[in-house]
């Protein structure tokens, strides 16, 4: 239950934030997203892919996953940036059916277009990056065996205003 988490933080402490697709600092021709718009997309892809499913699971959220975490700049000022991340355990699959529901995970992915970084070898661990906006995507099995999918945002606006300038 805990390792979704941390795999998601670390993914996005690691990459998320030097992504250029969120408004980094080293893209400026890419518009900033806002924490709103970031939530939005994330809810898109976790609901784009559990709609996928079969059986159809029933999305019940890791309260953990609410916490946003800051994402410093080329500065080194994390005031202005954050990472948003959901997860959601998917209930009511029964964990003889984990296997193909993985797979169904996977190919729904790679036919969005998704880029699939890696599957672990039973298959039910699988990390990969939305197209063409770069949020983390990743499904975990739990220790408990129930799957959990998560998505992280790249690094996006604290503000609403994505143009807007932290004031110290």
């Amino acid at each position: 239950m805990f390792r979704i988490t941390v795999i998601i933080a670390v993914i996005a402490v690691v990459t998320g934030c030097s992504v250029s697709g969120g408004g980094s600092t080293d893209d400026v021709s890419q518009p900033a997203m806002t924490k709103s718009q970031a939530l939005a997309r994330i809810e898109q892809l976790i609901q784009a892919t559990a709609s996928e499913l079969n059986p159809k699971p029933r999305l019940e959220l890791y309260r953990p996953s609410l916490n946003e975490s800051s994402c410093p700049d080329a500065t080194g000022d994390d005031s202005s940036r954050v990472v948003i991340s959901r997860a959601y355990y998917l209930r009511d699959i029964p964990s003889e059916q984990n296997s193909q529901v993985s797979e169904q995970v996977q190919q729904h992915w790679q036919q969005q277009g998704h880029l699939i970084e890696g599957v672990s070898r039973n298959g039910f661990n699988i990390a990969g990056r939305s197209r063409p906006d770069d949020f983390l995507l990743a499904l975990d099995r739990t220790g408990e065996g129930a799957l959990m999918l998560g998505v992280t945002s790249p690094c996006v606006s604290a503000s609403e205003d994505p143009t807007a300038t932290p004031h110290p």
